[in-house]
């Protein structure tokens, strides 16, 4: 069963695959992306940087060696929002992305367009330019302040796996993505006849690959490789799912034939859309790598928002 979810109370949104949970994203009111036709409204000239009106409620802070007039009228996105007395960061390269494309404002690349994978999509290619010859018409109209383009993140969401049907659940009456969500607090995760231990600390993960029940009579040596390599996939599920990033030490069962699964490793992380340095065992036989960091844990984005809604 295959289908995109939407918990509305929670503010939550996912994907099921093959009735596995492969991704869950937490909707927020961010205005991380947005991007506004801005009016200047002060210069800091010192900082080489402007005070930006973007609505009747949110001022940006531009930070550039271009020069402006107060009064005048400029193109930004939002990079970062606003936090106590900070206000919103706001960028001029302003960047535009589909599924498997994006677009920014500046760059060396003379279309501006770039690849995120090797998909090939002209109508995805087009919608970007037209976008891009929009904001740039824009620059010249008024009135300003004005948003132009909002990041929305559930019709984003939506267009992107426009394939899969969409369901409004709450996500702990959803069997299935209840028995996924059990993956998240469980120190021990178990797979067939095997388990894995996993602990979340502040500066690393640790995951410990055991065996259980399983005995064989046969060549230990052969067999512990061939449950590591069984249980590489497993792994690297439980890594995306739960948004692990940092640094990863995994301890695999001891075989000199270990080696080939930094091999395996690099090859199917790449197929699922992990960004990692795959450094393979260190003088302690421990398996190394690092994941490139894109926010919190999934188990620790729980802990902060769900505790007082569930």
């Amino acid at each position: 069963m295959n289908f995109i979810f939407i918990d509305e109370k929670r503010g939550i949104i996912g994907k099921v695959n093959s009735n596995k949970v492969i991704e869950i994203k937490f909707i927020s009111d961010s205005l991380v992306g947005n991007i506004y036709r801005g009016k200047i409204i002060n210069e800091l000239s010192f900082m080489d940087a402007y005070f930006v009106e973007l609505s009747k409620y949110e001022i940006g802070f531009l930070k550039t060696k271009e020069k402006f007039s107060i009064g005048e009228s400029v193109i930004v996105q939002v990079v970062r929002d606003s936090s106590n007395d900070k206000k919103a960061l706001v960028s001029l390269n302003y960047k535009l992305e589909t599924k498997d494309y994006y677009l920014k404002r500046y760059s060396k690349n003379k279309d501006h367009i770039y690849r995120k994978n090797r998909k090939n999509d002209k109508s995805q290619i087009e919608y970007l330019k037209s976008q891009y010859k929009m904001l740039l018409r824009q620059e010249n109209f008024s009135p300003s302040p004005k948003l132009l383009i909002e990041n929305n993140p559930i019709k984003k969401y939506i267009s992107n796996n426009k394939e899969l049907e969409l369901i409004y659940v709450d996500i702990y009456k959803n069997k299935i993505i209840n028995d996924s969500l059990k993956l998240l607090n469980d120190g021990k995760i178990y797979y067939k006849d095997y388990s894995i231990i996993i602990d979340e600390l502040e500066t690393l993960t640790v995951i410990d690959v055991n065996t259980e029940s399983y005995t064989s009579k046969g060549d230990k040596n052969y067999l512990f490789y061939k449950i590591n390599e069984e249980l590489v996939d497993f792994i690297l599920y439980i890594l995306k799912f739960r948004n692990i990033s940092g640094m990863i030490v995994i301890d695999f069962l001891r075989s000199d034939k270990n080696e080939s699964l930094k091999e395996i490793f690099s090859e199917k992380i790449n197929n699922i859309g992990i960004k990692a340095n795959i450094f393979g065992f260190s003088n302690m036989g421990l398996f190394e790598m690092t994941i490139e960091r894109h926010g919190e844990s999934l188990k620790r984005e729980f802990q902060k928002r769900l505790n007082k809604t569930k």
